[in-house]
């Protein structure tokens, strides 16, 4: 009777042992790795086997250990359990500096991790004297704010759960609950004052709320203030892709907090939804130390994480290589990651119809800016390998400013590298203003085929007033009153901007074609005939780390080259009716964001599977040419991919995609529901 209770947690999560979408209870076992006097890995390899056998009693079940070898023993059966996740469960002077590697790791093993937050407290207190001491420790690296600092650990880590360590053994300090300060006789139990100075009793739980709500923002606590909503616009087409951002934005150390606004900047992204976001440089102040990117960034903005592609500012650099930012953004100590090469800063994407160009404008850095550095030669190789006909930049500095560091020729080999390639926009930071310039050239002439900047420098640390030269040349308009980001729908030959301030006003808005990448002009568009629309009629992944298992129940399909997932489609063609066709687009959902989205080939033959058979041992054959290559994904948005070269008449269709990369994307499955569900859109002469 207890576990069909309403109240117990059931949770509807696949796991590495445990694969099946069916809601299951969640067990966390306390002291189950490790150690003198615990339960042997064999032992819980036995009894988790027969628990996820067995629908019965099937639980997800959490050890208690920071080690992921612990889930599928890393090549050695001494730790090899069979755990669906792991938990740290100790919040005793810690600061949570390696939640972000462990839940990589058990991320690649699909499993859960459930970092454990807590107060901390001191072990003596643990005795028979009981009197209250609600004071709790804390790690030299969280600075006394232990709580605050292992949550926003937590939250930039990327993990699925947190879990909270909280006793109600006052004596050890741990406790989240009401404290009130109480004199009797010899002694004087204290309250959260001599931690915060006029603290509510009510501390910790106010703090629990503010966490739980940057976790999981569509949770809002009681007596939250709720920020006004953005003003409604015309919603893009599947195919239109968000990119919104800012720069300058969160506070740290030394930075002061009275104006600071980055946690209100990050909410009007939330409520936007963008399907990237852009940091435009200065992300953190004042150093870009890796503590605070996790403990202010990471407690604001880093609630996007996930979806955001950084830009390097000038602040970041005040830590020796700007070793805060690249490891917060592509993990402590990779040499890459979605913040680029480390040792270079510049990288570039694809986003819909759209490239996009990120640039290290901190030229002594890097072996400068000029022309014929590393940077420009790969600029202008970047370009020309990617003719697309519309093109975003952005860097941290502005070329052209009418704020208080005023207008920088530095960049002037850069921007002609854009114009050059007919880029339309630059978006910067540097001077916390928002300025928008009409289409310039790199000398500053205006000419309507030239690059548009932006300066979007009010992502939260403070305003800044107009430089001492004033408005400079073919400025449209500048405003500095309020904090806000820039939103841009990029349309295949258009695009759309709007400024929003925290007061949810538009302050600037427009729409603008595109120019053509190398003096093109757009594509024209296909010969006009009918849709086809055609849901799968099979899909499923399979994983070589469990080459017998099958998921064609899952609601995710997955590919990845380590752990090696790939997955399979089929779709029943029909309507053609010996129709010209004129185009066919396979289009995914995704639910989890890559650099590679995979690869695309043909399955030989579609009878030889079935989505509720097929597993890596008996994946079918396919014909090894490459038919498209997915390309950068971006989680929460359609990733469409022509396939024309393999649709030529009715019938059955299979796919299987594949990826070299270790940069794995999810993607909605059927089971995950009919407005998610893959298509291929098939469009025939009429």
């Amino acid at each position: 009777a207890y576990g069909t209770h309403a109240a117990f947690l059931k949770v509807s999560r696949p796991t590495k042992y445990g694969n099946t979408t069916v809601p299951r209870g969640v067990f966390y076992v306390f002291q189950s790795s490790g150690g003198p006097g615990v339960i042997a890995a064999a032992n819980w390899r036995v009894t988790l086997d027969a628990l996820h056998a067995d629908a019965r009693y099937n639980a997800i079940v959490l050890g208690q250990t920071a080690d992921a070898c612990f889930i599928d023993g890393c090549n050695n059966l001494n730790k090899e359990s069979h755990f669906d996740g792991i938990f740290t469960y100790d919040g005793f002077g810690y600061d949570g500096s390696t939640f972000a590697g462990v839940n990589q790791q058990v991320k690649q093993r699909n499993s859960i991790f459930s970092p454990s937050v807590a107060p901390g407290y001191v072990a003596n207190r643990a005795t028979s004297d009981t009197r209250i001491k609600p004071r709790f420790n804390s790690s030299q690296a969280c600075t006394g704010y232990t709580y605050d600092c292992m949550w926003n650990a937590a939250i930039a880590s990327g993990a699925e759960w947190v879990s909270i360590t909280s006793f109600n053994e006052w004596h050890e300090g741990t406790q989240i609950e009401p404290a009130v300060s109480k004199t009797i006789t010899g002694y004087t139990y204290s309250d959260y004052n001599d931690f915060e100075p006029a603290a509510a009793p009510d501390l910790y739980l106010t703090k629990t709320a503010t966490h739980v709500q940057a976790f999981d923002p569509s949770t809002t606590p009681p007596g939250t203030p709720v920020p006004p909503p953005v003003p409604p616009t015309t919603p893009p087409s599947a195919t239109d892709p968000i990119l919104a951002g800012a720069g300058d934005i969160a506070c740290g150390p030394g930075a002061g907090s009275a104006s600071c606004k980055q946690m209100e900047t990050s909410n009007l992204l939330l409520q936007i939804k963008p399907n990237v976001v852009v940091a435009l440089g200065d992300n953190q102040y004042e150093q870009g130390a890796y503590q605070d990117f996790v403990s202010y960034y990471g407690a604001s903005w880093g609630r996007l994480k996930a979806i955001t592609r950084p830009a390097v500012g000038n602040h970041e650099y005040l830590t020796a290589g700007a070793t805060g930012y690249y490891d917060y953004f592509n993990g402590v100590g990779s040499a890459t990651g979605p913040a680029g090469d480390r040792n270079k800063g510049y990288y570039s994407y694809d986003l819909g119809a759209w490239h996009v160009v990120v640039l290290n404008s901190n030229c002594s850095k890097i072996g400068g800016c000029q022309a014929g550095s590393a940077q420009e030669q790969w600029l202008r190789g970047d370009l020309a390998a990617h003719p697309t006909a519309c093109t975003v930049a952005y860097q941290h500095h502005p070329p052209f400013s009418s704020g208080q560091h005023g207008n920088d020729p530095q960049y002037q080999a850069l921007w002609q590298a854009l114009y050059d390639d007919h880029v339309e926009l630059l978006l910067v930071g540097h001077d916390h203003i928002y300025e928008r310039f009409a289409p310039q050239t790199a000398t500053g002439a205006a000419d309507a085929k030239g690059v548009r900047e932006f300066i979007v420098g009010l992502g939260g640390r403070n305003k800044t007033s107009l430089g001492a030269a004033g408005r400079r040349a073919n400025s449209e308009v500048f405003y500095n009153s309020d904090f806000g980001v820039l939103k841009l729908n990029l349309h295949p030959a258009s695009y759309d901007w709007q400024f929003i301030n925290l007061s949810g006003q538009i302050v600037d808005t427009g729409t603008s074609g595109c120019n053509g990448s190398g003096g093109t002009t757009p594509p024209p568009p296909p010969a006009s005939g009918s849709v086809l629309t055609i849901k799968p009629s099979q899909d499923a992944y399979v994983d070589a780390a469990l080459p017998g298992s099958n998921f064609g129940a899952a609601t995710t399909l997955r590919v990845d080259g380590s752990p090696q997932l790939q997955f399979a489609l089929s779709f029943p063609v029909s309507g053609i009716a010996g129709r010209q066709v004129i185009s066919a687009t396979l289009r995914l959902y995704t639910t989890n964001p890559s650099r590679n989205g995979g690869e695309i080939h043909r399955i030989v033959n579609p009878a030889a599977w079935s989505e509720s058979t097929v597993t890596w041992n008996t994946r079918p054959a396919v014909d090894p040419a490459i038919v498209a290559t997915v390309g950068s994904v971006a989680s929460g948005s359609w990733k469409e991919v022509d396939v024309t070269s393999l649709v030529k008449a009715d019938g059955v269709i299979s796919f299987l995609l594949t990826s070299s990369s270790t940069d794995g994307a999810y993607y909605a499955s059927k089971e995950a529901g009919a407005s998610t569900a893959p298509e291929l859109r098939v469009t025939v002469s009429k």
